[in-house]
Formats: structure tokens, C-alpha cells, sequence
């Protein structure tokens, strides 16, 4: 995704969720997009686990995947997520929501990618660690 490849070059630049708020600017559907983002930020996260099981360092790779081809990225990505799900569950909160039905939302498979999330951030991303909290509490809160 061309968004999410040159947000990533620019992450020290541009704001965390930067990509996938562009995307639902445009009328991208929050499914559609947290669909997307989960499956690249799974995809990466696995690659990367099999390397670390197979006790091959992905710097000593002769072949890199680009853009998610250091931990960085993976954690930038997962700060993306993040906003992102705040966005849709403010939204799907909204009574007046016209892109969220409130029975849409899937609140279930969240909080569960928000604990592999949780599980897997670096110690250092706090904003990102809140957001996740915030969300999980504004699940129980209101559903």
C-alpha cells in the first residue's frame, strides 16, 4: 500500500494514523481499512517470527520486504492501528453516525487484536499502549 510505505518514510514527520485517516477521508469503510492493516501488520509480524525462531538476524538476510522489514515499522504500524480504531469507535459511538451502524462494530475480534497488540509493542510506545487501554475500556464501557 503506497500510503502506508510512505508514511512509514516519513514517520518521524507525519502523525501516527496519518495513513488511515487519509483513507476514511476518502470513504473507505474503517472495516475495510482495519482489514487491511491488520493482515499487513500480521504478515510482517509472523515473517519476522519465523526468522527469530530460525535464529537468522533479518539485517544479515541477502533480501529485505520492504517497508516492513525492521521492528520500527512493525511498531509504527501498530501506532497506525491504533488511532485508527479510536477513529472507528468514536464514530460508531456517534448516534448520528451515518458511515457506523453501532451493530456493525466488531467489537469482539478488537479486543482480541488489541491484546496481540498489547502483547507485542515495544515497552517504549506509552501513547500507543493508552490508546489501546483507552479503547479496551470504551469497549466495556459501552458494549
Amino acid at each position: 500500500m503506497l500510503l502506508v510505505r510512505f508514511s512509514l518514510v516519513h514517520k518521524g514527520s507525519l502523525p501516527y494514523g496519518w495513513a488511515p485517516r487519509i483513507l476514511v477521508q476518502c470513504g473507505v469503510p474503517f472495516t475495510e481499512i482495519w482489514n487491511v492493516f491488520h493482515e499487513m501488520y500480521e504478515s510482517q509480524v509472523r515473517y519476522m517470527a519465523l526468522f527469530d525462531f530460525l535464529g537468522v538476524a533479518l539485517n544479515n538476510l541477502p533480501f529485505k520486504v520492504p517497508p516492513f522489514n525492521d521492528q520500527s515499522n512493525v511498531q509504527a504500524m501498530s501506532s497506525d492501528i491504533a488511532v485508527l480504531l479510536a477513529d472507528w469507535l468514536e464514530e460508531a459511538k456517534r448516534p448520528q453516525s451515518s458511515s457506523v451502524g453501532r451493530g456493525e462494530f466488531p467489537v469482539g475480534r478488537i479486543d482480541m487484536a488489541i491484546d496481540q497488540y498489547l502483547a507485542e509493542l515495544e515497552p517504549t510506545r506509552e501513547e500507543t499502549k493508552a490508546t489501546y487501554e483507552g479503547i479496551k475500556r470504551q469497549l466495556r464501557r459501552n458494549w
